[in-house]
């Protein structure tokens, strides 16, 4: 499974599910991200925190890493993903 990082604000495709990164911050305790899920069934939206995983209805899951927060060369806050996909039969 490979992590991969992507900006608050754009989207990131998980599988062949189509997911919104809306808002990424960090808490005291550990990194926080509130997700769309835009999935056959319709549009979930998740707040999630490191370590979660979030059921993609139909495609897996989506498995949150750590934030990292704005830097010189990037001005928006970043979240890793990862895709676990469905087991296979």
């Amino acid at each position: 499974m490979d992590f991969i990082d992507h900006p608050q604000g754009t989207q990131a495709m998980l599988g062949s599910t189509l997911v919104g990164i809306m808002r990424v911050g960090h808490t005291g305790e550990g990194s926080v991200v509130r997700l769309m899920i835009r999935s056959r069934e319709g549009d979930l939206i998740v707040t999630a925190f490191e370590g979660d995983e979030i059921a993609i209805p139909g495609d897996g899951s989506a498995v949150v890493g750590p934030a990292t927060a704005p830097e010189e060369t990037s001005a928006r806050w970043r979240i890793a993903l990862a895709h676990r996909p469905s087991p296979t039969p």
